[in-house]
C-alpha cells in the first residue's frame, strides 16, 4: 500500500521538528501506544513507532493514532502554536455568504455572491468534502447575516444595499420562510442559533453604521440592545446571550480593532486586537474562545488571524491565502475553519477552505493509506 502525499508546509521546522517529538516510554498492546522516534544507530526498530487505531481519551506527547484516513501525533502544546492547512474546496466559489457550524467536520455555508450573481444555494462540510444542500425558498442574496448548525440555521436580510427584511430557517434538509425582521439589514454580523439568533449592526433601514440589533426566538424578531458603536461589515459569533462582535468599518472609513460583548440585553467593551483592524472577516467559536481570520481594509484582503480568550486577543499564524469579503467561520477555537471570501489578485471569489488546528496534537492532514 502506498502512503499519500503530505501537504507542503505541514512538516516544517516552524511548526514541528522530530526533536520536539522525542518521548520516553515502551510500546505495548494497550490502547495508548508509545514510540520515541530516536531510531539510534544499530537499534532495533521494535517499539519505536506504534499506532493505535483510535484516539486516546487524553492524548499525551508521543501518542500516535490513525483514524479517518489521518495519522495524528500528540505533542506538548508548548511545542506547537497551531497551523492552517488546506481543506476541501466548495462546489461554488462565494463571498459575503452566511453560514456557521459547531465543528470543523460539520459546517455549512449559504448564499453570497460568486462574483457574477447572488446565490441561493447551500453547501455542507463533513471535514473533508462539501456537498450540496437545498436552496432558499426566497430570493438569492449576499451580504446576509446568519448562523447556526448543519441541522438548524437561520438567515435574515442581505440582498444588496439597503438590504432585505425577510428571513428563513434551515432544518438540515430544506429552507422555510420565517417572519420578517423589524428593519432591512445588510452587511451585518450574525450569531446564535435558529431559536436564539442575533443580527448585529451594519446597514439597518438604509442607515450605514447603525448600532441597532435584532433578536430572534425561533418565531419573532424583536429589538435587541444597541451597540456602543455602529459598524459596517462587522463579524459576530457566540450564543445570543454571550455574543462577541469585532472588526468592521467605522464612519471615518477606518477599521475597528475593538470588540464588544453582549449579555442578552446590553453591549460592553471587550478586548482590542493587536493586529491590523479590518472588516468582513471570518469569525468562529464563542465569546471566550474564538478565532477571527481574514477580512479586508484599504490595503486589500488580509491573511491576519487572531485568537480571543474572553479577555485578550493574541496574534496567531496567518492564513495561507489572504481573503476579504466575509469568509464564513465555523468550529471551535482549537479546531476552526474559514471558507470562501474574496481575493485581491486576481480579483475573484474563492472556493477554498482553510482549517486551523491547535489541540496539542499535530494533525498530519492528508496522510493516510490507500
Amino acid at each position: 500500500m502506498a502512503l499519500t502525499q503530505i501537504e507542503d508546509g505541514m512538516l516544517t521546522d516552524g511548526i514541528l521538528t522530530l526533536g520536539k517529538l522525542i518521548t520516553t516510554g515502551t510500546a505495548s498492546s494497550t490502547t495508548v501506544l508509545k514510540g520515541d522516534f530516536s531510531w539510534g544507530a544499530g537499534a532495533s526498530s521494535s517499539g519505536k513507532w506504534n499506532t493505535a487505531d483510535s484516539a486516546p481519551g487524553t492524548p499525551v506527547a508521543g501518542d500516535v493514532w490513525y483514524t479517518g484516513g489521518i495519522i495524528y501525533i500528540a505533542v506538548d502544546t508548548a511545542n506547537t502554536t497551531g497551523a492552517w492547512s488546506t481543506g476541501g474546496n466548495m462546489i461554488t466559489k462565494r463571498f459575503k455568504a452566511g453560514g456557521g457550524g459547531a465543528s470543523q467536520s460539520a459546517a455549512l455555508i449559504y448564499g453570497g455572491s460568486d462574483n457574477s450573481n447572488d446565490l441561493s444555494s447551500t453547501e455542507e462540510y463533513n471535514g473533508n468534502t462539501w456537498s450540496a444542500g437545498s436552496s432558499f425558498v426566497g430570493v438569492a442574496r449576499s451580504g446576509l447575516p446568519g448562523n447556526g448548525t448543519v441541522s438548524s440555521a437561520w438567515l435574515g436580510g442581505g440582498g444588496g444595499a439597503p438590504g432585505l427584511n425577510t428571513s428563513e430557517t434551515y432544518d438540515g434538509t430544506s429552507w422555510s420562510a420565517a417572519n420578517n425582521l423589524l428593519a432591512t439589514h445588510y452587511a451585518s454580523g450574525g450569531s446564535g442559533t435558529a431559536t436564539a439568533g442575533l443580527i448585529v449592526s451594519g446597514r439597518v433601514g438604509g442607515t450605514q453604521y447603525s448600532p441597532l440589533c435584532e433578536e430572534y426566538d425561533g418565531t419573532s424578531w424583536t429589538a435587541g440592545g444597541s451597540m456602543s458603536n455602529g459598524r459596517n461589515e462587522v463579524s459576530a459569533t457566540g450564543a445570543l446571550s454571550t455574543s462577541i462582535a469585532t472588526g468592521g468599518e467605522n464612519p471615518g472609513s477606518t477599521y475597528w480593532q475593538t470588540s464588544e460583548e453582549y449579555n442578552g440585553s446590553t453591549w460592553s467593551a471587550g478586548g482590542t486586537m493587536t493586529s491590523v483592524g479590518r472588516k468582513a472577516a471570518g469569525f468562529g467559536g464563542t465569546s471566550s474562545a474564538a478565532i477571527y481570520a481574514g477580512g479586508g481594509n484599504d490595503s486589500g484582503g488580509s491573511s491576519a488571524a487572531d485568537s480571543y480568550d474572553g479577555t485578550a486577543w493574541s496574534v496567531i499564524m496567518p492564513l495561507i491565502r489572504a481573503t476579504s469579503s466575509k469568509p464564513v467561520g465555523a468550529g471551535i477555537q482549537s479546531a476552526a475553519l474559514i471558507s470562501g471570501g474574496y481575493q485581491s489578485s486576481p480579483a475573484d471569489a474563492l472556493a477554498n477552505t482553510e482549517e486551523w488546528n491547535y489541540v496539542g496534537a499535530f494533525n498530519a492532514k492528508m496522510v493516510g493509506y490507500t
